[in-house]
């Protein structure tokens, strides 16, 4: 049986909620969409982001957490990337994704380097996991 964009997404998002990672990070899980605006927390989204129908569906899920970043120190104010706790939720990402490489009928797969982005808007970085998925639909 195919399964829709957002029965993907329900599945990689109860995983992370069986996993390490829910008591790795300070915040919660989301699914694309429904993190506050305004959290501060270290929290993880999951997002969807493209899938081929076939008898093997393809695709990939995005999993990025975000940490707030922390005083300069120096120039009060002035917020820097929390680089310690950035490497430590990198390198648990990196366990995760190896851990599920097969779960139930999906095998998962890291698309690219897991790597940690600026996000200026909201004073925070978020680390990026894509994920690549393949289940057979019959």
């Amino acid at each position: 049986m195919k399964l829709t964009a957002g029965q993907i997404e329900s599945k990689v998002y109860e995983i992370l909620s069986s996993s390490l990672l829910k008591t790795t990070i300070g915040g919660k899980i989301y699914k694309e969409g429904t993190r506050p605006l305004d959290s501060k927390n270290e929290d993880i989204v999951i997002s969807f982001v493209s899938g081929q129908d076939n008898q093997i569906q393809t695709g990939i899920v995005i999993v990025n957490a975000y940490v707030p970043d922390i005083d300069n120190g120096a120039n009060k104010g002035v917020r820097i990337k929390n680089v310690g706790r950035c490497e430590e939720l990198e390198e648990a990402l990196n366990t995760f994704s190896e851990s599920i490489s097969i779960y139930e009928d999906f095998n998962f797969k890291t698309d690219k380097t897991i790597q940690t982005y600026k996000e200026d808007n909201i004073q925070q970085h978020f680390i990026n996991l894509r994920l690549k998925y393949k289940r057979s639909t019959i």
